[in-house]
């Protein structure tokens, strides 16, 4: 397993950049998409808005729908195929919507305007059923102060102790099982939806409480009138309920490590630096052999993984939005989060250690390489008895 350094930009930036040559340059830009890594001296095509954004997640989430329907309408062997992919199509966008719009407007980043990034971030949060902003936003800024980052204060360190049910200073074997056991289990999915119930209709907001029973009230009116229980059932409650539940447990999995327990305790700057990596969607190409047939099936080797593992997987199903770039948000969280990739590309080509941080970013490439690192750093904690939970989750 890679040891994980505190000083890898030079090998991550060879990884992004080794993809690069051996692809088309018109691919350029869409592996920074797919990647979330800018290439050396790459600038964006375009300067990605808020309104973009915003209608990229919409249009995500609905267009999924739509293809649900469409798929359940005409089903046979080859539209099977087409509602796996609405699936993934609903779910990234439900995900992007609360790791990238919802988030974003927590911090006042969206529109950057409180009352406008207020009413998405409720808006938002009533039609995915999870925890009204009203009550996320101010709890997620806790997550983002240095005294109660990674304590029991955090909501990320709550929901994985908690409900999860990993462990600090247990093997790291132990709680991967753990964590597997968790998503493959009806009851934890049945307790994440009903909290994320709970955290929507029975929020301390009667405002928020009211606008949510009557907006859902109308849509199973809706639903009942014009007898689309089943594309509800199979097109928008299956991926709204296990899918973004997995998404959402291995995002909050990988989120952040443990860093040791001399910085845990000490808190500074350091410790900002070491328990958030950038995480990225990709690996290494195929060294060449020069033997061509070998060289060939090598690269179509590593094109699949790419595409099904990198892209799909990683980059749609959990690593959504601006996340890979996540080191960037908690350094700078009024950061262009909309052009992540970029902005994050301008630190790390001007200054290795951007003031004030004495350390560069961590830098990780595939989402399974960093929950192995996150369990393994997990595992170096002291142990914490934990209790059973009695919080609001996503």
């Amino acid at each position: 397993m890679m040891k994980l350094s505190h000083g890898n930009i030079s090998q991550s930036q060879d990884i992004r950049d080794c993809i690069d040559a051996v692809l088309p340059s018109f691919l350029r830009f869409a592996m920074t998409e797919i990647t979330g890594k800018a290439a050396t001296g790459e600038l964006p095509l375009w300067h990605k808005n808020p309104f973009q954004s915003v209608f990229v997640a919409y249009a995500s989430l609905f267009g999924g729908l739509c293809l649900s329907n469409w798929a359940i309408s005409n089903l046979n062997p080859v539209t099977s195929v087409v509602l796996l992919i609405s699936w993934l199509a609903t779910t990234n966008g439900a995900r992007t919507i609360q790791v990238g719009i919802i988030h974003s407007c927590s911090h006042v980043n969206c529109f950057k305007n409180s009352k406008v990034d207020f009413l998405l971030g409720e808006i938002s949060s009533i039609i995915l059923v999870i925890r009204a902003f009203i009550t996320y936003a101010p709890d997620h800024l806790i997550h983002h102060k240095i005294k109660q980052h990674l304590t029991l204060d955090d909501e990320t360190v709550r929901f994985l102790f908690s409900w999860v049910g990993l462990r600090p200073g247990w093997p790291k074997s132990w709680n991967k099982r753990r964590l597997i056991f968790s998503m493959m289990s009806p009851l934890f999915h049945l307790k994440f939806f009903l909290g994320r119930v709970k955290a929507c209709f029975w929020s301390p907001s009667l405002i928020h409480n009211t606008f949510a029973i009557v907006f859902w009230l109308l849509i199973l009116t809706y639903i009942s009138a014009n007898d689309l229980w089943l594309t509800f059932l199979v097109g928008w409650l299956f991926p709204m309920t296990i899918l973004y539940q997995i998404s959402t447990t291995l995002r909050l999995t990988l989120e952040h490590l443990f860093p040791e327990t001399s910085v845990m305790q000490l808190r500074d700057l350091i410790f900002v630096c070491r328990a958030t990596a950038n995480i990225y969607c990709g690996e290494m190409p195929p060294a060449k052999t020069g033997v061509f047939w070998a060289d060939q099936l090598a690269l179509r080797t590593w094109d699949i993984k790419m595409f099904f593992v990198h892209f799909l997987f990683e980059r749609l199903f959990i690593l959504v939005a601006d996340t890979p770039n996540h080191a960037l948000h908690h350094r700078f969280p009024k950061s262009d989060w909309h052009n992540a990739p970029y902005t994050h590309q301008i630190d790390v080509e001007k200054d290795l250690f951007p003031y004030p941080y004495p350390e560069p970013y961590i830098e990780i490439w595939g989402a399974i390489q960093a929950i192995d690192l996150t369990l393994e750093s997990l595992a170096k904690q002291p142990p914490l008895e934990v209790k059973d939970p009695n919080f609001s989750i996503y």
